[in-house]
This record gives C-alpha cells, structure tokens and sequence, in this order.
C-alpha cells in the first residue's frame, strides 16, 4: 500500500491522531516518511507528547536513521521520566538498539542494564538485545548468560532461533564445543531451512575435529541454500572465475568452502579441491579459496597446481606473508631450492615475525649447501624449541662440528624424547667413530619408536648394522640390516604410509622409502664374510628398484668377479661407467674389469682398461695394478712395456718372487738371456719353498711364460 496524507488536516493534534493511524499500515520508506512529516508537524505543536517522539523515532528508525531516532527516544523518556510515565523501559530500550545501531556498545549497554532494572527483569526482549550487545563486545559468557534468561521467558520463533544460534556461536568462541552443538542443533529443531544454522553447526564440529560431522553440516546448509532459491524462484547466477560477487553466488562459495575443508582435514583431497573448485566457479575473487585448493593439490604433490592457486590467491592479497609461505613450500617439493629461498624471503619481508618461513628457509639454505646461511638464520630469533635444534643440529653435523651438533640433539632430547633426536645423535656418535655410543642412542630410538612399522625404524636398523660391522660383529650386523628390509616391507604392506616418498622436510630423514641402501650395506656385510652369491642377491634386488644404480651395479661387478663370474662382471662394470659411476670408483671399476679381461684371456681389452686405472692412481700406493698390465702385456707380445712395468712394480716390492720371475720372461724374450737368469734366481731367492720358481734353463727355450695363476691376486702392499 501507499500511505496518502489527509491535507484537511491541519491541527497539530489532528497531524499527529492521522501519523499514529498511518504507521500502522506503513510496508514502505515512503510510507515512513509520510507518517514522519507528520509527526514533525504535530511535535511543532505540541512537543509534551511523548508518544509523538517515540512514533517518529520508530519511523527514524524503519529508515535506518538511527542518530535522528535516538534523538527521539530520549526525548520520549525526558517526557516520560518527568511524568512519571510508565513506558520508560520501553523507550530506553529502543534507544540501546539504537546505540548498538550506531556501533557506541557501552551505551547500548547501560540503557539495556537500566531497562532491565526498571522492567524488573520481566522483559525477554531487553535479555535478548542485551545478549547482542554482550556478542558484539565479545564478553561471551555474559552473551550467554543473557540468551539463557531470555529463552527462559516468551520470545518469538525468530529471536529464539537466533538465541540458540548466536548462543551456540558464542559457546563456540570460548571453546564450549559440545555445547555450542546442542545450542546450534536448538536452532535447526525451530527452523531447519535456515541454511546458516546447518553451516556454523558444521564450523563447531569442524573445531571438535569432527569433520565427518561437520561435511554433513556443510551439505545440509548447501542443500537448504538451493532449497531457499528455489522456493524463491530464483537460480543462481552462472558466475564465472573473476565475476561480480553475486550474494547468492558468495553463500554458495562460502559453503563449498568449508565443506572443502573438512575434506582436505578428513585426507580427501581430491574431494576437497572438487568442492574448492566450484566454490570458485560461484565466486572467483576470493583470495582464501584459491589458498584452500592449493593446499589440497600440494597434499596430492601436485606441486605445479598448488604453484598456479597460490600465485593467483597472491594477486588478491598480495601482503599475505602465509600465501608466500605455501608457495615456497610448493617451490619446495618441486626440488626448486632458489625459487622456495626467495618466496620465503618475500613473506618475511611481509611479517619479519613469521616464524614457520624463517625456519623452512634455514632448511633450505641447508639443502642448498650454504650452511653458514643456515646456522645464520638457525640462531636468530626463531623461537629454540626442539624441533630448531635438531635442524640445526643436522646442519652442524653436515659440516663436520660433531661435537656442536651432538649438543643440539642432547638439547633436544632434553625438551622431548623423541626417537628422532636419538637416531641423530646416534649418526653422529657413529661418524665419530665412537660405535658403542652410537648403539645405545639407536636403542633407544627404538624404545622410543613405538609399536608397528615405521621409516624411523628402518633408518634406526640401518644404522646400528653400520655400527656393529664397524665393530667387527657382522653377524649382528646383518640381523639388523636384515631387520631394516622387514620393517621397510611391512611399511609397503601398510595403508597408512606414503609408500612414494617420505618428506625429508618435514621429518629430517632420507627421502626414498624404498631405498637400496639396506641391500647394499647387507651386501657389503656378505662380502666380507665372503658370501659373494648372497652379496649377489642382494644388489640384485636392489638393482629390480633402481636399475641405473651406479654404485649398485658397480658392487654387483665385484660380487661376481669374485665368483669367477667375469664376462657377468665385466657387464656391470660397463654398466656402471656408462651410468656415470662415481669419481673415486673409477680406478677399481677399470682395475676390475681389466683383470676380468685378463682371465678371459682378452689381454688386448685388458690393458687399456687397466691404463685408465693407473691414470688415476699413484702407482707406489698401487703396484698390484701396474703388475697386472705387465702380465697382460706379457702375454700379448708387448715385452719392453712389460719389463718397464715389472720394473716399476719391483722398485715398489723389491721382494716380489712373482713379479721377478716373469720379467725373466720377458728379458728372455728380448734375448737378454743373461737378465734373465739373474730375475728367476732372485724369485728363488725371494720365496726358496715356491718349487714353481726352481726352472731348467734348457727347457725354458720354446717356454713364453709360467702361468703362477689367475688375474687379480697380485700383492697390493706397497714397500716391505
């Protein structure tokens, strides 16, 4: 309707009889202002009614005019008070809800204390605009307090339902979780298509950690928001990424959101991003949604995806030091060490008290080799609890300062006992080569490890083995080593464990969960055991997980040389050069292979490969090495170059029967007869009790050599 003045009227008393009679069909703030003007016209007559005043103040405030109709108010009670009217109450009031209008809450609050007192506390309404106020200054337990009373007393169904709500959210504010559930579900029991109970009930589950709970409570609210839109006849709006901020459009985001949330805390990421990315498709301009589905695409290590969400959600809050924060650690999981180093600078730029980016930084620059940078940072003013020392403690170990670094673990240690800080300890203890001390800080690493399998665990055995074959005791060596493989195959069997990677970032330990390391250190054990076949298989089935290997492949090579397997020996030993085998290897893979040659009588391959291993070595500290090419060279006609080799091995071990009697040979062979005698007597003299060196000159004349047996067992001692 539309409300028509009465222009007969001209009296101020018949101005304010048709105002009074006007606002109670007034729908529309033309109608209010209507009736206003006339209660002005009819104030400027007569300005002793306070029904005049408190009429138009309810006009003033019908159009939001709350200073105007706060005026009025207190004119009501002045006029009231003075005489001795009985709607005081009343008036003060309306006149706190005015305060609380206008934001000046210890105002609102004092004229509800005083409504309350002169209503002698018989009035719901004065508790439950009380309650709000208390709500707005966040003194929650008298926010409480009041909506209790209030709901004790007659309110009507909408002001209990938001009672129970706004109760329910204050109970949660002070971390009353069971409580504020019962108070939201109070709420949902009056009007359960309010879709805005089902999505704060979903926010107290989610703060108990109960997000099956709280999914449910997300999808309620969504289904009741859809629910209302539709009743309305309405749809919402096909608002795409970077799209007005549509009202409906934004609830809907707001809601997929959290129901994103509770699946990425319930580990359904691929649930979560789902709902984050309709969320976005709703409303594309929120900052914090795009952060929410990076988080679940870099929980999936799908680091790239969370690079593109966090870059974007940067472009809407560009101050947010945690948006930079995630970016490195996406930039981190990709091995993308300076990008991860200058995102963590960039949000401590933002907030130099940001302590979670100062710490991934010192980790960083550890991984990047600039250890000074990182004990830099390790000692500022990131707070030293325990989980710095063993960072820093790790850095210290890296650069050698074992005795700095066992500080910090024993620190450590002494603010938790975990196994972790333990097992550190203990690696250092073991590069210190003090193996007993290393054994008990690994014993109790796993007292401490808790029961059922763990990648700790497997490290701990690892490293005990190591301890206990440095001390001689292979065979408790290998029991722990053997024990390191079980618990790494119950981790495979396990559905509880990342069976890809375990993140050396967050757990300070090695990085591939299925590592080769426990074969080989096994391997090494059986070796020196000399059980070569069972070194064999164990570098086998490490080579089935990391076929190009080459360290693996270049023990297996040994493992099978030694077994007389040479021509198997001689592919692995290829193999490993071809995979780039490492630098101090080179000289042994070569002296191998060529004596793998040599016993395959292929004394042509075998001295070049046996020249690349004295390339690389001082020949003193090697004769072994020299005294095999000689041999092959020997063999293969090259007798000046074998006389020059025997002789350097013979200036190496003037005692050696072996290398003096075939370069008897080889003198022979040059006819120089008279040399040659004078080298197979000096091997009978070096080794009288070798027959093998007792010859008939006569019968040496068609004789090219003596075989003294196979390739490979020459003397490796220097000087006698």
């Amino acid at each position: 309707m539309s409300v028509q003045p009465n222009a007969s009227s001209s009296s101020s008393a018949e101005a304010g009889k048709q105002a009074l009679a006007l606002l109670k069909k007034a729908q529309t703030p033309q109608d209010y202002q209507v009736c206003a003007n006339l209660l002005t016209d009819a104030i400027a007559g007569n300005a002793s009614k306070s029904g005049h005043f408190f009429a138009r103040a309810k006009c003033f405030l019908a159009l939001h005019q709350y200073q105007r109709a706060l005026f009025d108010f207190s004119m009501a009670i002045r006029l009231d008070t003075s005489l001795g009217g009985s709607n005081v109450a009343k008036h003060i009031g309306y006149r706190g809800y005015c305060y609380r209008s206008l934001g000046r809450l210890q105002e609102a609050l004092k004229d509800y204390n005083e409504a309350i007192r002169i209503g002698q506390g018989e009035n719901a309404q004065y508790y439950y605009e009380r309650a709000l106020v208390y709500y707005d200054l966040e003194e929650y337990e008298n926010c409480i307090n009041d909506f209790t009373l209030a709901l004790e007393k007659k309110l009507n169904p909408q002001q209990s339902y938001n009672s129970h709500f706004y109760r329910g959210i204050a109970h949660r504010k002070i971390n009353e979780l069971e409580r504020s559930v019962e108070s939201l579900k109070g709420c949902l029991e009056i009007d359960a298509a309010k879709c805005d109970g089902h999505n704060h009930l979903g926010l107290s589950y989610a703060q108990m950690g109960n997000y099956e709970a709280a999914k449910s409570s997300f999808s309620d609210a969504l289904k009741a928001h859809q629910d209302i839109l539709k009743q309305s006849g309405q749809d919402e709006a096909e608002a795409g990424e970077g799209d007005g901020a549509d009202p409906n459009n934004v609830t809907s985001s707001k809601f997929l959101n959290n129901r994103g949330l509770a699946c990425y805390h319930l580990s359904q990421y691929q649930e979560a991003a789902e709902d984050f990315t309709m969320a976005i498709k709703h409303y594309g301009k929120d900052a914090g949604v795009f952060f929410n589905r990076g988080n679940a695409y870099y929980s999936m290590k799908h680091y790239e995806k969370a690079l593109e969400d966090y870059e974007t959600a940067i472009t809407y809050d560009e101050d947010n030091a945690v948006y930079y924060h995630h970016q490195a650690l996406a930039f981190q999981g990709l091995h993308s060490i300076q990008q991860a180093i200058d995102a963590y600078l960039q949000a401590i730029d933002l907030d130099p008290t940001h302590y979670p980016s100062k710490f991934h930084l010192g980790i960083m620059y550890h991984v990047d080799g600039s250890y000074s940078k990182a004990l830099e940072v390790f000692s500022g003013d990131i707070p030293h609890d325990q989980a710095l020392y063993e960072r820093r403690g790790l850095v210290f170990r890296d650069m050698g300062k074992y005795d700095l670094a066992l500080s910090d673990f024993t620190s450590a240690i002494e603010l938790e006992e975990h196994g972790r800080y333990y097992y550190h300890r203990g690696v250092v203890h073991l590069r210190m080569l003090q193996e007993t001390e290393a054994i008990n800080d690994f014993n109790l690493a796993l007292q401490l490890g808790g029961k059922g399998p763990s990648f700790l665990n497997c490290c701990v055995y690892n490293d005990r083995g190591l301890a206990y074959r440095a001390l001689g005791n292979l065979s408790r060596a290998i029991a722990d080593l053997t024990f390191a493989l079980q618990e790494q195959e119950a981790l495979f069997a396990s559905t509880e464990v990342d069976k890809t990677q375990v993140n050396e970032l967050d757990f300070a330990l090695p990085t591939n969960l299925v590592t080769t390391e426990y074969y080989a250190n096994r391997a090494q054990c059986f070796v020196e055991q000399g059980l070569y076949a069972r070194a064999e298989q164990d570098l086998t089935k490490a080579l089935q997980v990391d076929p190009k290997d080459p360290q693996l492949l270049y023990k297996r090579g040994i493992a099978r040389y030694a077994q007389d397997f040479f021509q198997l020996a001689i592919d692995d030993l290829t193999a490993s050069l071809e995979q780039g085998a490492y630098p101090q290897n080179l000289h042994g893979i070569y002296y191998h292979l060529g004596v793998s040659f040599a016993n395959l009588g292929k004394h042509l391959f075998a001295v070049p490969a046996l020249d690349e291993a004295i390339k690389r070595v001082k020949m003193e500290d090697y004769p072994h090495y020299v005294h095999e090419r000689a041999k092959s060279e020997q063999v293969i006609g090259e007798h000046e170059k074998a006389l020059r080799d025997f002789s350097k091995v013979l200036e190496a071990q003037p005692n050696n029967a072996r290398a003096y009697f075939r370069r008897g040979f080889s003198f022979k062979a040059l006819r120089f007869y008279e040399e040659a005698a004078e080298d197979f007597e000096a091997a009978k003299e070096c080794e009288p009790q070798d027959t093998r060196f007792v010859v008939n000159y006569r019968k040496l004349h068609n004789v090219q050599a003596i075989n003294l047996g196979p390739a490979g067992h020459e003397d490796p001692k220097p000087k006698y």
